[in-house]
C-alpha cells in the first residue's frame, strides 16, 4: 500500500521491493562475463550496499512497529521468523551444491559448507559457489545483535548507541587500514567482507528508521527530501564509477530509500512499484542465493559439468527457474509458518496463564461449596 507523506511507516512498503530488485540486478550484471569492464564490475558492491541499507531500515522499522503494537519486542518470535525465512532456502542451495559435488559436477569443500552453515564465511577463504554467503553472514550477525540492543537500550538510548557503534566501526576500519591491525594478520580476509568493517551500513539504515519513528511528522520535511536527493546522487555517482565517500553514501542512502516510500507517486516511486520489478524484488533473496551457481564472471570459476547453463541467456533461465522454485516452494510457505509459530509461541504463555487462573477459580469455588454456612 502507498504510504502517506507523514506519519509512521507501517505495513508493506512496495517501493522497497523495487529497490531490492535494483540491488539484485546490479549484483547479477556484475557477475555476467560479457559485462567485464571495471565500471560494470563496480555495480555489484553498490547492490550489496543497497541490500545492507535496506535490511537495516526494514528490520528496525518492523521491530519498532511490533513494539508499538504489543508494547514490547518479542525477541524469540523475531528469531523464529528470521530463521524460517533465511535458513530453508540457504540450506536447500547448500544441499544442491553438496549433491553436485558428489556427482562430480563442481567442487565445494566441507570447510566451505561448514563456514556457510555457521555463518562465518566472511572470515574464511573458499570457492566461488559459496563466496556470496559472506554477505549473508554479515546480515545474520546483525540479526543476532541489533534486536537485543534495541530491547536492552530502549528506543531513545538505542538511537545514540547505533550512531556511536556506526562511528566506532568507521574509526576501526580507518585504523585497521592505516596500521594493518587485523588486515595484517595472515589469512585475514579483506575489509570488504568482514562484519567488523561492514556493519555500519546496516546500523545507519537502523538509525534512519529510529529517527523516522521518533519524528514521524517530519518525514515529509525539506531536510529529509534534501538528504534523500543527496543520497540518490551519491548512489548514481558510485554506480557510474565515480569516487564517493563511503560514509557519506551509507549515511544518506537510507533517506533516499525513505524518500521513495514517503512519496511513492513521484517518478522514481512509480518505476520502483512497477509490477515486474516488484516481483523480482520479492524473489531477491532466492535470486541472490542461486545466481552464484550460474553467473560466473571468471572463467577459472566455471563448473565444467554445468556447461551452457553458465552462458547467457541460458543462465538467466536456469536462475529464474531455481529462484522461483526456492521462493514459491520454500521461502513463502516457510515464512508464513515462521509467523504462525511466532504468534503461537507468544500466545502460549497467555493461554497457560488463563488456564492457571481458571484452575484457581475452580479451586476457590470448590472450597466455597465445602465451607459450612452458619
Amino acid at each position: 500500500m502507498n504510504q502517506p507523506s507523514t506519519g509512521r511507516l507501517t505495513g508493506h512498503l512496495p517501493t522497497l521491493d523495487g529497490w531490492r530488485a535494483v540491488a539484485i540486478l546490479l549484483v547479477i550484471v556484475c557477475h555476467q562475463p560479457q559485462f567485464s569492464s571495471p565500471a560494470v564490475k563496480g555495480l555489484g558492491p553498490v547492490g550489496v550496499s543497497l541490500f545492507f541499507e535496506l535490511s537495516g531500515l526494514l528490520i528496525c522499522n518492523r521491530l519498532l512497529a511490533e513494539r508499538r503494537r504489543l508494547g514490547h519486542i518479542d525477541l524469540a518470535g523475531f528469531y523464529i521468523r528470521r530463521a524460517a525465512r533465511i535458513l530453508p532456502p540457504a540450506l536447500a542451495y547448500l544441499a544442491v551444491l553438496t549433491a553436485l559435488t558428489a556427482a562430480g559436477v563442481l567442487v565445494v569443500t566441507g570447510r566451505d559448507l561448514g563456514a556457510c552453515l555457521l555463518f562465518y564465511r566472511n572470515y574464511t577463504a573458499g570457492g566461488w559457489h559459496t563466496t556470496h554467503f559472506w554477505s549473508l553472514a554479515v546480515e545474520e550477525h546483525f540479526y543476532l545483535a541489533f534486536p537485543a540492543l534495541l530491547v536492552l537500550a530502549g528506543l531513545r538510548r538505542c538511537t545514540a548507541a547505533v550512531f556511536g557503534l556506526a562511528v566506532t566501526v568507521v574509526a576501526w576500519r580507518f585504523a585497521d587500514a592505516r596500521w594493518n591491525l587485523l588486515s595484517g594478520v595472515s589469512g585475514c580476509p579483506a575489509q570488504y567482507f568482514r562484519t567488523d568493517c561492514r556493519i555500519d551500513e546496516l546500523l545507519l539504515g537502523c538509525a534512519a528508521a529510529l529517527l523516522a519513528d521518533r519524528f514521524p511528522q517530519r518525514l515529509g520535511g525539506r531536510w529529509v527530501q534534501a538528504a534523500g536527493v543527496a543520497g540518490l546522487a551519491l548512489l548514481l555517482a558510485k554506480a557510474a564509477g565515480q569516487p564517493v565517500p563511503g560514509l557519506a553514501l551509507a549515511a544518506l542512502l537510507p533517506w533516499a530509500l525513505l524518500g521513495t516510500v514517503v512519496h511513492p507517486h513521484g517518478p522514481l516511486g512509480r518505476v520502483l512499484e512497477w509490477a515486474p520489478l516488484a516481483w523480482i524484488g520479492r524473489m531477491s533473496y532466492s535470486l541472490y542465493l542461486w545466481q552464484q551457481l550460474f553467473f560466473v564472471c571468471y572463467p577459472g570459476n566455471r563448473a565444467a559439468g554445468l556447461g551452457r547453463l553458465q552462458d547467457w541467456p541460458w543462465n538467466a533461465f536456469a536462475l529464474l527457474a531455481c529462484a522461483a522454485a526456492s521462493h514459491y516452494l520454500l521461502e513463502r510457505p516457510l515464512t508464513r509458518l515462521g509467523r504462525t509459530l511466532a504468534e503461537r509461541r507468544r500466545a502460549a504463555p497467555r493461554l497457560r496463564f488463563e488456564a492457571l487462573c481458571g484452575r484457581l477459580v475452580g479451586m476457590l469455588r470448590s472450597a466455597a461449596r465445602r465451607t459450612p454456612h452458619g
